[in-house]
């Protein structure tokens, strides 16, 4: 992060950079323009004089093509034999420094040539439009001819001999002499070439349409333009070539200015990027001296003294002002609200406290959390949330787990306190981020007396409030338990319906208090009987049920029956009177005699009453002509 005093410094720089390079860019850029012009104008007279050398050279020809014609020589010339007309020819086109000469007929055929340079191209040439040279019907026609001649000056005169009528052509062609010439007249490079030739279409395009054509580059200058040839077609592009130099050295010069003028901008900047901090910092440090004696809710009553600073800084010192009455009229009522909370908090019933997420240490907590844990202050400080709850750290950890999803958590808690007593709480816990931190904030509101008045009422439900066994509600849904475990571990279970004889007589004798008593007694005695696992229940009156599952043979049911005889062998005192316990018993098997809880019971009960009315035997296993009792 950049300090204030390095902002202000690199702002300036750039601000001064940008500056100084549009300006170097735009000045460029005009003094480019102007150079372009200047040097156009230079160009275009190169070409005039490139043009009037040409226009010279062609008058030249043209003259001495004429000289022949009224010297007669053309004549005497085109009487010479085949050989003779090539030495004279040859002689004279030599001393003149031209390159061809031929005699066509009035159907522009060559009749004789002599061709010193580029011979086939020019015949061909001849060949090819012969008629059209002869077609123009101009007493002596000049101009140029194209690169596929070889390039050159071309000059065709008539010629009328005493039978036929002929015309003379004469030919000279661009030399690397003639060139070297143009070249020394202009001071720049100069080349031709064919329309041809050009492959850039788009350039040809623009030199078509403007008939020339200025091309500069960072180093080089081209200027084209088209000549008409002989016949008529635009068909040569003359160029010239030479260095930029008043452009280079130009820009040269500019680069140089523009060095030393960011130079002494770069001198200026410092000492004004300096001055303009001084002030910015005078003014920021004659506030921060005034904020700095606001070090509290009594200090927001202060003010910053307007007077200490200058008139444009008024409105920031009123505004600054404001937020100052702003900030003390918030805390003013932050500190009320929070004293409200806090009372409201730690008058509250339930528990209620702060503890980090990461740490697991408890960060705040109000009154009732220290009443019902029972830890001083310093202890608390020491504390984690495992030391609260009763549960493992495992089983915590997994609930805390849940907060990487979801925000808040409800649910029963069994929390513990100092002495290790388990109180259980209903919890809304909530997590909040405060300063990066994950902070839940629980909630927990006592629940212990509801849960066990519950527990009582769930027990009432289903135990017999006499003896305290299970009751037929309880057990006809955990004998469905017992019957499909069984069924899964194919064991044999004892179903044992019992039934205390001659009840009725103890209640009429003794009373109901005796009867109560020795149905209590009963039940003691049957539970002393029980194994793991097996079930003993009341089912109403004097009636009981016993289950006893994991049995493999018969064996193991006589076991059984015979350990309940013993049990209520020995009689009951009830008040110095001694009553003995008589029972009746009968036995179904799962799952020979049935599968289902509702058929055990029915067998179960019909062998019990078969038991009451052989009082020589006291139980019956259902069945009993197929097994002994």
């Amino acid at each position: 992060m950049l300090s204030l005093n390095k902002k202000i410094g690199l702002n300036f720089l750039l601000a001064f950079f940008i500056f100084n390079l549009l300006f170097y860019f735009i000045f460029s850029f005009f003094l480019e323009q102007k150079l372009k012009k200047e040097e156009e104008k230079n160009v275009l007279a190169k070409q005039a004089r490139v043009n009037a050398s040409l226009a010279q050279d062609l008058e030249q020809v043209a003259c001495f093509a004429q000289f022949l014609i009224n010297s007669k020589q053309a004549h005497f010339l085109l009487t010479l034999p085949g050989q003779k007309f090539s030495t004279q020819v040859t002689n004279i086109l030599k001393s003149v420094h031209m390159h061809g000469l031929a005699f066509l007929n009035e159907q522009g055929e060559v009749v004789k040539s002599v061709v010193l340079s580029s011979k086939n191209r020019l015949l061909s040439y001849l060949q090819k439009h012969g008629r059209v040279l002869l077609a123009r019907k101009k007493e002596v026609s000049k101009g140029f001819c194209a690169r596929e001649c070889g390039g050159g000056e071309v000059v065709v005169v008539p010629l009328v001999g005493e039978t036929n009528k002929y015309h003379l052509i004469l030919f000279r062609s661009f030399s690397e002499e003639k060139i070297k010439q143009l070249i020394n007249i202009t001071g720049v490079e100069f080349s031709y070439l064919a329309k041809e030739e050009v492959k850039n279409k788009s350039f040809f395009s623009k030199l078509t349409d403007k008939g020339k054509y200025l091309e500069l580059n960072d180093k080089y200058f081209y200027f084209y333009w088209l000549k008409e040839d002989i016949l008529g077609n635009k068909s040569l592009v003359f160029s010239l070539k030479d260095l930029n130099e008043d452009i280079i050295q130009a820009k040269e010069i500019l680069y140089k200015l523009f060095v030393v003028i960011l130079s002494i901008n770069c001198v200026l900047l410092f000492f004004l990027s300096s001055k303009i901090k001084n002030i910015v910092f005078n003014f920021l440090n004659k506030i921060n001296s005034e904020l700095s004696t606001i070090n509290s809710l009594q200090d927001l009553k202060r003010r910053l003294n307007v007077s200490r600073y200058e008139q444009e800084l008024i409105p920031l010192i009123n505004n600054i002002n404001k937020m100052i009455g702003r900030l003390e009229d918030n805390s003013l009522g932050f500190m009320e609200n929070l004293k409200l909370y806090s009372a409201i908090v730690n008058q509250s019933t339930d528990i209620i406290f702060l503890y980090d997420l990461e740490t697991k240490k408890i960060i705040k907590y109000n009154n009732a959390f220290k009443n019902y844990f029972g830890y001083t202050d310093e202890e608390i400080q020491r504390l984690t949330v495992y030391d609260l709850v009763d549960n493992t750290r495992e089983e915590v950890d997994a609930i805390l787990a849940t907060f990487k999803k979801e925000k808040n958590l409800l649910g029963e808690r069994p929390y513990k306190n100092k002495e290790g007593k388990v109180f259980y709480v209903d919890v809304s816990a909530y997590v909040i981020e405060l300063a990066g931190k994950k902070i839940v904030s629980i909630l927990a509101k006592d629940i212990t007396a509801k849960k066990l008045r519950q527990e009582k009422l769930t027990y009432l439900a289903f135990h017999d409030a006499l003896t305290g066994l299970p009751n037929r509600l309880y057990f006809l849904r955990q004998g469905k338990n017992i019957l499909q475990q069984a069924e899964d571990r194919e064991e044999v279970v004892a179903l044992i319906y019992l039934d205390l004889d001659d009840f009725k007589l103890i209640n009429d004798v003794y009373g109901h208090q005796a009867g109560d008593f020795v149905l209590e007694n009963l039940a003691k005695r049957l539970k002393k009987t029980l194994r793991r696992g097996d079930l003993v229940a009341r089912l109403g009156g004097d009636e009981f049920v016993l289950m006893a599952p994991g049995l493999k043979k018969d064996e193991d049911v006589k076991v059984v029956i015979n350990k309940i005889a013993m049990e209520l062998e020995e009689p009951i005192y009830w008040q110095q009177d001694e009553i003995k316990l008589s029972v009746s018993m009968g036995i179904s098997l799962f799952p020979e005699q049935g599968k289902d809880l509702a058929t055990l019971l029915e067998k179960a009960d019909q062998a019990m009453y078969a038991a009451k009315k052989n009082s020589e035997r006291i139980y019956y296993l259902f069945e009993e002509d197929k097994k002994s009792g």
